[in-house]
């Protein structure tokens, strides 16, 4: 990653993340996406997804177990998607914990990420962003963390443990990340 770009890109996080949580703050104001929260809940053996999140909607979750869903516990997948994931245990599902694509945009921070089918939290695609903080990320099928395809992620403090192949992994043309004080 070229260091030059750091500042810009963390920028463009953070301005989104502002965006967002403004606009909860205001009741929406108009915006053209929407907004959910859920908080100390159990999404449990869901058909699919855990939580699936698409088409410009965001979410915050906080202080929840996603456990034993078909699929991916947390999804993000689309331009101006974007969800917040924090102190949850996404756990035991059968793809990965927690998958973000297509320009979706993903803060997960403080969770446990621990034996889910394939990997523990996956970005992909140009325009995907994902940070990546303080999080457990331990006893995945394939890859701790994943970023792919031009996707772009901030992946800082975790402790990634014990996953099938790479604790981190980067592949493909155009995928940038910043790794800082992680334990491998």
């Amino acid at each position: 990653v070229d260091q030059r770009d750091i500042p810009s890109w963390r920028t463009a996080v953070k301005n989104a993340l502002k965006t967002w949580f403004d606009a909860q703050a205001e009741g929406m104001g108009g915006l053209d996406w929407a907004c959910a929260t859920a908080g100390h809940t159990d999404l449990v053996d869901s058909g699919i997804r855990g939580i699936g999140v698409q088409g410009g909607a965001c979410i915050e979750v906080r202080s929840c177990l996603v456990a034993r869903n078909a699929q991916e516990g947390l999804f993000v997948s689309g331009h101006g998607s974007c969800g917040l994931l924090e102190d949850c245990t996404v756990a035991d599902n059968g793809a990965k914990g927690v998958g973000m694509q297509s320009g979706g945009f993903v803060l997960a921070r403080g969770n446990r990420v621990r034996s889910n089918k394939e990997g523990g939290v996956f970005a992909s695609d140009a325009g995907t962003l994902a940070t990546i903080q303080q999080n457990a990320i331990e006893d995945n099928g394939m890859r701790g963390i994943g970023v792919q395809h031009g996707a772009t992620a901030e992946i800082e403090g975790n402790t990634v443990a014990r996953n099938a192949l790479e604790g981190i992994y980067v592949s493909r043309p155009g995928s940038r990340a910043l790794v800082v004080r992680n334990k491998l």
